[in-house]
């Protein structure tokens, strides 16, 4: 039903969620690699979907399948580096993130896309790649339990905090695990729509 267009409010006649005003479509770039965890990237990918008003694409240095955590699934991204569209959210998912980092490509490219960006959200260890960039010294941010203290030691400048599902400082973001990136995309649409009726309308419609 998402090409579906109503004249009047209501619900929808497919799916049965409450039918939202037409606005304008917000570009939504998840960052992915390879060893990219999948439950991060499926996560907040099928909220951004489920909210109909955004354009959601994958994103990768270069324009080839990638090896996501699982060995029997691949992804191909929808852009490169070279050709993406200009992202107004950017999600930076975690996984293997130790090449990445040592990416000077990647670093720079996320770097200046993430200053563009309206909003940018790490999920899990995709907090390491965006520590690594600099943009979120001075602030703070989470990640797994179990990873809080490497990243306290590799990121000295952020405020690493444990107990939380997700920290918002504002533009930038952090989930702390791979299911938790879903609350922290929720959390976005509350944000972006002023309220929790199509955060609420998405969670029931995935459940």
């Amino acid at each position: 039903g998402d090409t579906l267009s109503i004249n009047k409010p209501g619900n929808c006649p497919v799916c049965g969620m409450e039918m939202v005003e037409k606005c304008e479509l917000r570009n939504v770039a998840l960052f992915i690699y390879n060893g990219v965890q999948l439950l991060d990237v499926s996560g907040a990918h099928s909220v951004f979907e489920a909210a109909r008003s955004f354009t959601v694409y994958t994103v990768a240095e270069k324009q080839e399948p990638i090896m996501t955590s699982l060995s029997e699934v691949k992804i191909t991204p929808m852009y490169s580096f070279a050709n993406c569209p200009k992202p107004d959210i950017l999600i930076i998912p975690g996984g293997g993130v130790g090449s990445q980092l040592r990416n000077p490509i990647v670093i720079k490219w996320l770097k200046e896309k993430a200053e563009e960006s309206r909003l940018v959200l790490s999920v899990c260890t995709g907090a390491f790649i965006l520590a690594k960039t600099g943009l979120l010294d001075g602030l703070s941010t989470t990640v797994l339990e179990e990873d809080i203290e490497q990243l306290r030691s590799v990121a000295p400048k952020v405020n690493v905090v444990s107990g939380k599902l997700f920290v918002d400082n504002g533009k930038y973001l952090s989930s702390a695990g791979p299911a938790t990136g879903i609350d922290a995309s929720l959390h976005i649409l509350t944000r972006i729509f002023g309220n929790k009726k199509r955060a609420i309308a998405v969670a029931k419609y995935l459940d």
